[in-house]
């Protein structure tokens, strides 16, 4: 008697290739931000302090915009995976997810610009600073345009 080799791998479709890959791109994404959040940038602004300490005052609001900005960029990072699931449901599944995301990035977007102008009229703002908040800003703002 021949047995017959059976074959029990589960094979995706190309959609669902694609969907995964950008899933663990996501998880990946996720992971960056956060491990930025939590040490990357405290550290940043705790040097900044140390170097400048008339800016010891900007310590505790600018720890709670990062997370907040950063936070944004999160939930948007998700709202851009839901966005991009394969669904039976069709098109309109999508379009919340869609809104979801461009409103959090242009929500990071203005919780950037005001902090850089916050920033400016406190007389804090290095050009250097100040040009690399506002290409974040913009860059965040581009996002939300682009991928609504």
């Amino acid at each position: 008697m021949a047995q017959t080799c059976r074959n029990d791998r589960v094979s995706l479709s190309k959609s669902q290739k694609l969907w995964v890959s950008q899933l663990v791109l996501g998880v990946v994404g996720i992971a960056v931000l956060f491990v930025a959040e939590t040490m990357w940038i405290p550290r940043f602004i705790e040097e900044i302090v140390l170097l400048y300490p008339e800016t010891a005052l900007l310590r505790v609001p600018s720890m709670f915009w990062q997370a907040v900005v950063v936070s944004c960029w999160q939930v948007a990072w998700i709202a851009g995976l839901a966005a991009a699931r394969p669904s039976s449901e069709g098109e309109t599944s999508r379009t919340g997810w869609r809104r979801v995301r461009t409103v959090l990035l242009a929500v990071a977007g203005g919780l950037i610009l005001a902090g850089d102008i916050s920033l400016c009229l406190m007389g804090f703002g290095a050009p250097g600073f100040v040009y690399a908040m506002l290409g974040a800003a913009l860059v965040s703002f581009a996002l939300s345009y682009l991928l609504r």
